[in-house]
């Protein structure tokens, strides 16, 4: 099944969402990517997804582990500003030009996040912004 659309807005308790690979998916509950109304979510898998645009919301889903929007045309994501479960981020593919980190760091989230495995940020190019300390990404400090 190939869904242009995907309304789940009353799966309120959804834990899982994987729509990668659907090349027609242009909207997630009718906004877009609009996942706040799902703040039970700990995996996201939009990747390979090339006409799902817009900014990713998935600002109450503060137990997200794992979130892939690879190859997307994605141009933003909009955060929990608490995330302590985070362990894989994948932005490679996408437009994203910048992600600021600063609002994770002035609250310890970054102390928090003892579980990030993987931060893929491949073919991202921009800025990434956060305060001081320095992250360590890829052996590069940022």
């Amino acid at each position: 099944m190939n869904p242009g659309e995907l309304i789940i807005g009353s799966a309120t308790r959804l834990t899982e969402l994987d729509a990668s690979n659907c090349p027609i998916l242009t909207q997630i509950n009718l906004n877009k990517a609009n996942l706040s109304a799902h703040p039970f979510l700990t995996k996201v898998n939009l990747s390979n997804c090339p006409q799902l645009g817009g900014n990713l919301r998935i600002n109450n889903s503060k137990l997200i582990q794992e979130l892939d929007i690879s190859n997307t045309p994605i141009t933003g994501i909009n955060f929990p500003t608490r995330m302590r479960n985070l362990t894989r981020l994948k932005l490679s593919g996408t437009p994203i030009t910048s992600i600021d980190l600063s609002n994770w760091i002035t609250t310890n989230l970054l102390g928090n996040l003892n579980k990030l495995e993987l931060f893929l940020i491949a073919v991202l190019s921009g800025n990434i912004t956060c305060a001081s300390p320095p992250i360590l990404v890829s052996g590069s400090r940022i």
